[in-house]
């Protein structure tokens, strides 16, 4: 329901940000995909843990 106004307001906020603010975003997004796959890993769930 409120997913095409989250997307809108995440896009305007890349479209904005200064060039070090984007590699800091790639950054936080990195490190949050790679804490997801150890807690799937921990939990022996590898095929989930291969998906986002």
């Amino acid at each position: 329901m409120y997913g095409n106004g989250v997307n809108a307001y995440n896009a305007t906020g890349v479209m904005t940000a200064d060039p070090k603010r984007l590699v800091i975003m790639c950054y936080e997004g990195a490190i949050d995909s790679l804490k997801l796959a150890k807690k799937r890993f921990i939990a022996k769930d590898f095929e989930r843990k291969a998906k986002r």
